[in-house]
């Protein structure tokens, strides 16, 4: 479900800015801005009645496009069960070495399984939709009283916790699932800054790890320099940029001791033309940079964002 969520994102939302932009610059006030392109009196910016057919004929696709992936998102939602959740795909519960046991004993509850398409809807605008709210509730109840989420359920047991995925303060809790269901509750308008997300974060801050070889995956995803697999394996890597973005999304204080230790640290990585680079995937430091920039500006609006 994870490549499915990655192109919602980012198709839908820069489908729905191009539709804006091509038809902001079409007519009135595009107009005007036209004439710095020598448009004078036409009614397009580019100046020529030749182009406005060739906008009309933009405008077109992507509304068309923008429509196949609305389908795409309500395709989603159809597959919702009536408790709030997705099903559990086969190749999800038989990992970890389950497919040689018998089917009463394999995973009946990942929670993944729901975060995957929650997060991909959320952030396309319907974190409030009552189909996706229904989603977080049945999140939420899957929750481990010391606040993370567990690999999951087999047997009626916790699922086991392999070493890498391990969280500081938490026997069951597995960091994937329990990052997973931050990223949806960090795109809702009022559960972001909940005492359950607040609690996750904490318990990631608590990794207290540097691993730079990770720096840019969730950007390098998004931009395709990444391929998105893998299911209990997809957050086995610990990437500061989406930690940071989290800690915004969450509202934690830049005065925050581990936060403000993190901030300075990404600091310290910003190369000598103002970039970020991304080991593993160079060809998406730009896209690290801007994700950076964003994130980072959360936490000093007021300050000149050249000095970041």
């Amino acid at each position: 479900m994870s490549w499915v969520q990655t192109l919602a994102v980012v198709f839908h939302v820069l489908l729905a800015a191009s539709i804006i932009g091509l038809v902001l610059i079409q007519r009135g006030k595009g107009a005007d801005a036209g004439a710095c392109f020598g448009a004078g009196a036409s009614g397009t910016v580019f100046g020529a009645r030749g182009s406005g057919s060739f906008l009309s004929r933009a405008t077109g696709i992507l509304a068309t496009l923008f429509f196949l992936t609305s389908l795409g998102l309500s395709y989603l939602f159809s597959q919702q069960q009536a408790d709030g959740s997705w099903p559990l795909a086969e190749e999800a519960a038989l990992t970890d070495g389950n497919g040689e046991l018998p089917a009463d004993e394999r995973y009946s509850m990942i929670p993944l399984q729901t975060a995957f398409p929650l997060r991909g809807l959320a952030a396309c605008g319907y974190a409030t939709d009552p189909r996706a709210e229904r989603a977080y509730e049945w999140l939420l109840a899957q929750r481990l009283d010391d606040g993370a989420w567990p690999t999951g359920i087999a047997a009626g047991v916790y699922g086991f916790v392999a070493g890498y995925r391990k969280l500081i303060g938490s026997r069951w809790g597995c960091r994937s699932n329990t990052t997973g269901a931050l990223l949806c509750l960090a795109l809702h308008s009022e559960r972001r800054t909940s005492e359950p997300a607040r609690r996750a974060l904490d318990l990631l801050l608590g990794q207290e790890r540097r691993e730079l070889a990770s720096l840019g995956q969730e950007a390098a995803r998004l931009v395709g320099a990444e391929p998105a697999h893998g299911f209990f394996t997809y957050f086995a890597r610990f990437d500061l940029a989406l930690v940071v973005e989290l800690c915004g999304r969450v509202g934690l204080s830049k005065d925050e001791p581990r936060l403000a230790d993190l901030l300075e640290f990404i600091h310290s990585l910003q190369g000598e033309y103002g970039l970020w680079e991304a080991p593993s995937w160079p060809q998406a430091t730009r896209w690290l940079t801007f994700d950076l920039l964003r994130s980072l500006g959360r936490f000093f609006l007021t300050e000149n964002r050249e000095s970041l």
